[in-house]
């Protein structure tokens, strides 16, 4: 995985792109990215390099999420189609998880850590490692057919590689509890990870495995069944993120459904979280919700 500690390191790399970034289309270039805040500035400094740094992320954000629409619209209206059928690709489903993504790979992501990103979120997945320079123009084009990007991000058929298969759905808790058990047991037993490619630096601390789903994929039973193998197994750095956004194939969720999602966390042990996303204008109550949950006291 290829994971910025800074946005400012991740934007320098998208800013200074002089070509198009996406299917032949002119986006305008956002203002020149700014340094982020020294560990000892005053707090005055800090401050204000750190509302840069939010800046910036929202508008790598903003571009990856037109980048992410603008390749589903193009495989289903631009693209020949020999039987004139559409392709789908879950714009909203992937657009729900855009902020979220982009503060990940663009902030917050090491590179010993590992995600497995939601399925219906690989429009806006791959729309950034192709901002990172990590994903070609034509892949984009080709977004569900053959030889392309791929509707749920794959080990085996995408390029470059993912971190995780997560297609089925509810794959993700699973997979990545099980990464964390296995370098945990790894570690244990003096077998720590090689250095880093070109230096003589190993990681110092695991790697979180961070899941990312739906909440429509709450209703798969192996994510419960994961949850419990991770409170009796002890298992330490893994992460999920349960995107709130209602949208399921064949309904929308219960406005309440995500109660009972943080109940079952909590029931295998898990410390939960709700963040509020999204707001209507002048309603009270946020209308998306993104739960982060992690083990209780077990976070490297």
């Amino acid at each position: 995985m290829l994971a910025a500690s800074r946005a400012t390191r991740l934007g320098r790399t998208l800013l200074a792109r002089h070509e198009s970034v996406a299917l032949g289309v002119e986006v305008p270039r956002p203002r020149p990215p700014v340094h982020a805040a020294v560990a000892h500035a005053p707090p005055r400094a800090r401050a204000v390099a750190g509302e840069r740094e939010l800046a910036l992320l929202r508008q790598i954000e903003e571009k990856a999420n037109w980048l992410s629409c603008l390749m589903v619209h193009n495989a289903n209206n631009v693209r020949p189609s020999r039987d004139g059928l559409k392709v789908g690709g879950h714009q909203a489903s992937s657009a729900s998880l855009s902020t979220i993504l982009t503060a990940l790979f663009a902030r917050v992501l090491e590179p010993q850590d590992r995600v497995a990103v939601k399925p219906h979120a690989s429009p806006m997945y791959h729309a950034l490692q192709y901002m990172m320079g990590r994903q070609t123009l034509d892949n984009l084009k080709r977004f569900r057919s053959l030889g392309g990007v791929q509707a749920y991000p794959s080990r085996t058929k995408d390029l470059p590689e993912v971190d995780f298969s997560t297609g089925s759905v509810g794959l993700g808790p699973a997979v990545t509890a099980f990464a964390a058990l296995t370098e945990s047991y790894l570690r244990a037993h003096g077998l720590s990870p090689k250095p880093w490619p070109g230096t003589s630096e190993a990681p110092s601390r695991p790697g979180r495995m961070v899941s990312i789903v739906g909440d429509a994929e709450m209703d798969e039973g192996n994510v419960f069944e994961a949850l419990l193998e991770s409170w009796k197994l002890d298992i330490p750095n893994a992460w999920c993120v349960v995107d709130y956004n209602r949208q399921s194939l064949d309904k929308n969720l219960e406005e309440a459904s995500h109660r009972i999602h943080e109940k079952m966390f909590r029931l295998a042990g898990w410390s939960a979280r709700r963040t509020c996303r999204h707001a209507a204008p002048g309603v009270r109550r946020p209308v998306s919700y993104t739960h982060l949950t992690l083990p209780t006291k077990r976070i490297v």
